[in-house]
């Protein structure tokens, strides 16, 4: 059967107010079930997602959940099965630690079923200080770091050479494609590109021992940087990195993900 779109427009429109009476009448704080998801997850990729990557966030979710494609999360407490019955005690566990560390401007993802509704209800009515979002499934593929393909070559020449970031680097030099084919054909094995919902976030790459990094500006200061150095290190344990000593934004990441000041290399000017 084929609906037109003015008739869909107004079923829609009609569909909306049964659902608001339903609800008892509208309210400010009423939202839909598919906030974050259908024809609404991709503006969930692109507008909220990032703000996500610049914010402390709490994960509270199943205790088989993996979290280490997401790096925004400084804490993260878990449930089972039946989570309203079996982990009610999770819920002051999450309290004695917000009260006990003097939590705030935190935001508090969940995707724990119905322990959800329990759990926020009571946390913001005690701690409303923090953001307390039901997040259902969204957070499922976000990063990954993946190899250096033929196919993000282009994407690293272009990083590379872009005006924004060349200041972070030691040597400024253009890179032409056929410098950079020639260069990824030897090289191209030891570098991993770092995706967000698909999408090249930046590059990191270990020559030597010696740590390249570049995170695209748009995902700059979004937990991309640390990411890529964490997972590089698992691939090449004994890398380290050369930083300009003026590039402070880069000695802080490093330093977050472990790395201590070693040596100055002095040059004359």
């Amino acid at each position: 059967m084929f609906i037109n779109q003015p008739i869909l427009n107004i079923l829609t429109q009609l569909n909306i107010v049964f659902l608001i009476d339903l609800a008892g009448g509208d309210d400010e704080s009423l939202t839909w079930a598919n906030l974050w998801v259908n024809g609404n997850y991709p503006s969930f990729v692109n507008e909220i997602l990032p703000i996500f990557y610049g914010r402390d966030c709490v994960f509270v979710g199943h205790e088989d959940a993996k979290l280490d494609k997401l790096p925004f999360f400084v804490n993260d407490f878990r449930v089972g099965y039946n989570a309203m019955s079996n982990n009610y005690d999770t819920i002051e566990t999450m309290a004695s630690w917000i009260r006990e560390n003097n939590i705030e401007n935190h935001i508090f993802l969940f995707s724990a079923a119905s322990f959800t509704n329990l759990a926020i209800y009571q946390l913001f009515r005690d701690f409303p200080n923090n953001t307390y979002i039901d997040i259902g499934t969204c957070l499922t593929p976000m990063m990954e770091l993946v190899n250096c393909t033929p196919q993000y070559w282009e994407f690293v020449r272009t990083l590379r050479n872009d005006e924004r970031v060349l200041d972070g680097f030691i040597k400024s030099v253009h890179i032409t494609e056929e410098m950079q084919t020639k260069y990824m054909k030897n090289h191209s094995q030891y570098y991993r590109i770092a995706l967000i919902d698909k999408s090249p976030a930046g590059y990191v790459g270990v020559i030597e021992d010696d740590i390249r990094v570049c995170t695209h500006p748009t995902y700059q200061g979004k937990g991309v940087g640390k990411f890529m150095i964490n997972e590089c290190m698992n691939i090449w344990p004994t890398a380290f990195a050369k930083v300009k000593m003026d590039n402070e934004i880069s000695i802080k990441m490093f330093e977050t993900c472990g790395f201590t000041k070693k040596f100055y290399i002095l040059t004359k000017n």
